[in-house]
C-alpha cells in the first residue's frame, strides 16, 4: 500500500458540515511540508501557497482543487489522534524497507519539547516518541509514542518490538532497560547490546575487573582525526557467559571501549563497558557501538517522527525548531 492509501485509512473525525477537504490530502501536504523543513501552522500554509499547485498536478487532482489554510492545517493538527499516526506510519514503514537477518537497530526513546505539563512537580508529566532505527539503513522503522505517567519506556519497547514482529535482529539499548527486556528480546529470537553505567555498580565493577585480568577474546583499533580532535578507538571482547551468565539472559559478551582524544591539544580519556547477547569480533562490535552515536536520520524516517511532534504543539503558532533541516530543493514526489 501507498502512503496515501494508508492516510485514506484514518477515519474522519471533522464534523461534515463545512469541509472543504479531504483528510488523508491535508495530512499528506503536512508531511511533505514538513519533509520540506515547513514546521508550524503558518510554514505549512506558506508551503500550500508555493508548491500546492504543483502538487495537485502531479496526484492529477481537479484544477480548482481547493488547497487547505493555516486554521485548517492547525484544526487537523490539534485534533488528530497521534497514536493512530504513529501505528499508520510503522505499518508503512515496514513496507518500505524489508529487514535483514542479523541487521542492527537503536531503540530509544526521546522527550517532545513543549509537551510537559506540572514542570516543577512530583507529578510531571511529558510525552516521549520510542523510536527503532536501523544503523545500516539509517532510516526509522517504527515509532510510538508514550505518556510518561502512562508507560515506561521499557514496557514501550517491548511492546514496540512485538508489534513489528522481527526474528534474528539486534537492538542496541540504553543502560535504563532491566533483565525483563533483554529477556523479551532474546525469547524473540533477537540480540541486544547495552550500555553498562556506573549505578549498576555490580555489573560495572565486574566488567572493569574482567578486562584487568583476562585476555579479551578479540580487539581493535582505529584512529581517527578531524573537526579539531584526534581520536583513538580502541575495543576488546570478554567471553561474558562465565562471569555473568548466571545474572544476565542469554548475555554472551562483555565489551570495554577506550576512547583516547586530543581536543585543541588538550588529551582525555574515557572508558565505557557494553554487554551483549552476540557473538562478534571487536570490530564488528565497533561497527555497531559507533552506529549508535551518529545517528543520521533519513529524511523519511526522521520527517515523520517530527510530524508526530507537532501534533504535540497545541499553543498558537510556535513553529518548531527541532535541530538541522534536511529541506531539499525540490519535492519528493515519491510518496509510495
Amino acid at each position: 500500500m501507498s502512503l496515501i492509501e494508508h492516510l485514506q485509512q484514518i477515519s474522519e473525525f471533522r464534523a461534515a458540515r463545512g469541509q472543504r477537504h479531504e483528510l488523508w490530502f491535508v495530512l499528506l501536504l503536512i508531511i511533505l511540508g514538513a519533509m520540506m523543513g515547513y514546521w508550524g501552522y503558518r510554514p505549512l500554509a506558506e508551503f500550500v501557497e508555493i508548491y500546492g499547485q504543483e502538487i495537485c498536478r502531479k496526484l492529477e487532482l481537479a484544477s480548482d482543487t481547493k488547497l487547505p489554510s493555516y486554521s485548517t492545517f492547525r484544526r487537523v493538527m490539534q485534533q488528530l489522534d497521534y497514536h493512530v499516526l504513529a501505528a499508520l506510519f510503522t505499518d508503512w514503514a515496514q513496507v518500505q524497507h524489508e529487514v535483514d537477518t542479523g541487521e542492527w537497530f537503536a531503540c530509544d526513546g526521546k522527550s517532545i519539547k513543549g509537551s510537559v505539563t506540572n514542570y516543577n512537580q512530583a507529578e510531571q508529566n511529558f510525552v516521549s516518541l520510542v523510536s527503532l532505527f536501523s544503523h545500516h539503513r539509517g532510516v526509522v522503522q517504527a515509532v510510538m509514542p508514550m505518556e510518561q505517567n502512562l508507560m515506561s519506556e521499557q514496557d514501550v519497547v517491548r511492546v514496540l518490538l512485538d508489534a513489528v514482529g522481527f526474528n534474528g535482529i539486534g537492538v542496541t539499548l540504553d543502560a535504563l532497560h532491566c533483565q525483563k527486556t533483554l529477556h523479551h528480546i532474546v525469547k524473540q529470537g533477537n540480540d541486544y547490546l547495552v550500555c553498562v553505567k556506573a549505578n549498576q555498580q555490580r555489573l560495572y565493577r565486574g566488567i572493569a575487573q574482567q578486562s584487568k585480568t583476562q585476555q579479551p577474546l578479540s580487539c581493535y583499533q582505529e584512529h581517527e582525526q578531524g573537526h579539531g580532535r584526534s581520536t583513538t578507538w580502541r575495543g576488546s571482547v570478554f567471553d561474558g557467559v562465565a562471569a555473568f551468565g548466571h545474572e544476565w539472559p542469554g548475555i554472551q559478551s562483555t565489551i570495554v571501549v577506550q576512547r583516547h582524544a586530543y581536543r585543541d591539544g588538550n588529551p582525555f580519556d574515557e572508558c565505557h563497558y557494553y554487554i551483549s547477547s552476540a557473538v562478534a569480533s571487536a570490530q564488528q562490535f565497533h561497527c555497531i557501538i559507533r552506529g549508535t552515536g551518529a545517528l543520521r536520520i533519513d529524511c523519511i524516517g526522521s520527517r515523520m517522527s517530527f510530524f508526530t511532534k507537532i501534533l504535540h504543539r497545541k499553543a498558537g503558532d510556535m513553529q518548531l525548531r527541532l535541530g538541522q533541516s534536511f529541506a531539499t530543493s525540490s519535492l519528493p514526489w515519491r510518496v509510495d
